[in-house]
């Protein structure tokens, strides 16, 4: 299930105003932030994340519990093109963004490998185990 915000004409206006695509294929949101990420205050007075509401107008609405990834920024700016974001899910753990594709765990052996001991010198040794 995804989900949609809701936006006006005059919502759309006022968040391509803090849009600035003259540079390069980034997107960079030069609008005011909550204090961590690119957002558009509401009318209710709540942030809505710049980079959600750029999702939405390329068609792309967020799933519902998803949070969104910057793939790119730069000196403290954000870029919010469709193209640079992704979505994960937080419930994914840290290998969400391979796709929850998870690597494979290490093939756990019987017992101890190796013995660490000191020698007659008194330096420190390892003998694998046999």
């Amino acid at each position: 299930m995804n989900t949609t915000l809701k936006l006006t004409a005059a919502d759309q206006k006022r968040f391509w105003g803090n849009v600035d695509m003259l540079a390069d294929d980034h997107w960079w949101w030069v609008g005011p932030t909550n204090g961590v990420y690119p957002a558009m205050r509401g009318d209710d007075g709540t942030y809505i994340p710049a980079a959600r509401i750029a999702l939405q107008l390329a068609g792309t609405p967020l799933p519902q519990g998803h949070r969104v990834r910057y793939l790119c920024s730069e000196l403290g700016k954000q870029c919010i093109n469709p193209a640079h974001l992704s979505a994960y899910s937080p419930r994914g753990g840290p290998w969400s963004y391979l796709g929850n594709k998870r690597p494979r765990k290490p093939k756990r052996t019987a017992g101890p490998v190796a013995t660490i001991y000191r020698d007659e010198d008194g330096n420190w040794t390892v003998k694998p185990n046999a």
